[in-house]
């Protein structure tokens, strides 16, 4: 087997992947690229087109699916209930959908579907064999973080994956990360952790930022969560594989915004304000952790949507771990958007206490408001060295 990883056109840079058998037979994973772009690659192989993937029908996954099925005559497969013929949903038809725990197999090629709606009502996973870096006949490089970085492991707990992928038996962890990242063996068959070709050490975290060693280079950049520590990992591992020139990544790196909308922070009326991004139980629950290491009284707003972008299932909330909010020193939190009391339920039953609001603006405002009135009452306590009456 051969596998391609072909990103889709900027800015969305959607991953897409092409699988060649060694019959020649081909698999496209969520065909997002333009339709050249894999022809090249069938062509340069010899090989055919048979089968198409669609792990969910957002656009941005689904671009050039109906064009290689028609060019090629090949099998789709797309959950039906993404298959609205829309903006968001463009596919409106599709020879197949999936069927739960279903093995769909092209030669020695093997998919295994698990539904997972949530960001679309028809999201599904697909397990490709046991690695499609193993198992395929290029070559791959392997990057982590080979220290435990956090104290406190229960606030990230959630798991992706806890079962071998040999034998099926419970892996042990040494340190654990998140979602199935960390040190892990299994027990029965000695299956374990590939040792990363490269790697962060020495990793530090001082004033909210994330500071690390790799190969041999230290690094202060504005990173704030460790996923972004793996993603800085991931391109220099790139570029060092590819040959390509890395004498000024340093530099770029530590001039980089990480935030982008995602852990964006802002002033607004003189109080601090930070913005955390998250879409799924793991996302959540870093940034959770992250607010937890926040000594400092605070007010938490968490805005729930269920638009088509949002994705319409929020049942994943109750994958995440709230109960740790107790512990945030919160001084109020506040649920909003359009699925504010599904997130307010969600609480109740962590016994966190919260009120919802229907005007994000008014509460961002009135919260930054007591925050500045809190801080100048404060300093007035420290300059008289004296109580002050509530």
């Amino acid at each position: 087997m051969q596998g391609f990883h072909i990103p889709a056109a900027p800015p969305l840079y959607t991953n897409t992947f092409l699988l060649i058998s060694d019959a020649g037979h081909a698999v496209v994973i969520d065909p997002a690229a333009e339709v050249h772009s894999y022809d090249e690659i069938l062509k340069q192989h010899n090989a055919t087109l048979t089968t198409i993937l669609c792990t969910h029908g957002h656009y941005d996954h689904v671009g050039s699916a109906a064009a290689l099925k028609a060019e090629w005559n090949a099998i789709l497969y797309c959950e039906k209930a993404d298959l609205a013929g829309d903006r968001m949903y463009p596919l409106s038809a599709a020879d197949y959908g999936y069927t739960e725990g279903e093995q769909i197999a092209v030669d020695e090629l093997r998919f295994t579907a698990w539904h997972t709606p949530g960001h679309t009502p028809g999201s599904v996973v697909l397990l490709c064999g046991e690695s499609l870096a193993q198992e395929s006949k290029n070559a791959f490089v392997t990057y982590g973080i080979s220290e435990q970085i956090f104290d406190d492991v229960s606030r990230s707990e959630i798991r992706e994956s806890i079962f071998c992928r040999k034998c099926g038996k419970k892996l042990e962890y040494q340190f654990f990360h998140y979602g199935q990242l960390g040190l892990y063996h299994c027990p029965n068959c000695g299956w374990n952790r590939p040792n990363p070709e490269y790697t962060a050490e020495h990793v530090v975290r001082e004033d909210e930022l994330y500071s690390f060693d790799m190969d041999g280079i230290h690094f202060d950049p504005q990173i704030r969560t460790p996923y972004n520590i793996y993603n800085t990992l991931s391109a220099y591992a790139a570029l060092k594989t590819m040959g390509a020139g890395y004498e000024h990544f340093k530099e770029m790196i530590e001039a980089f915004d990480y935030g982008n909308n995602r852990e964006s922070i802002f002033n607004i009326n003189g109080a601090r304000v930070q913005l955390h991004l998250a879409k799924n139980p793991i996302g959540f629950q870093q940034k959770v952790s992250h607010v937890l290491r926040d000594p400092n009284p605070k007010d938490i707003i968490i805005q729930i949507n269920d638009t088509y972008q949002d994705g319409e299932d929020v049942s994943w909330l109750w994958d995440v771990d709230f109960q740790y909010l107790a512990e945030s020193n919160a001084r109020k939190i506040i649920t909003a958007g359009t699925r504010k009391y599904d997130m307010a339920l969600r609480l109740k039953y962590e016994d966190v206490s919260c009120e919802s609001t229907d005007d994000m603006r008014a509460s961002v405002l009135e919260c930054v408001e007591q925050e500045k009135s809190l801080c100048y009452r404060e300093l007035l306590r420290i300059v008289s060295d004296e109580p002050y009456a509530d």
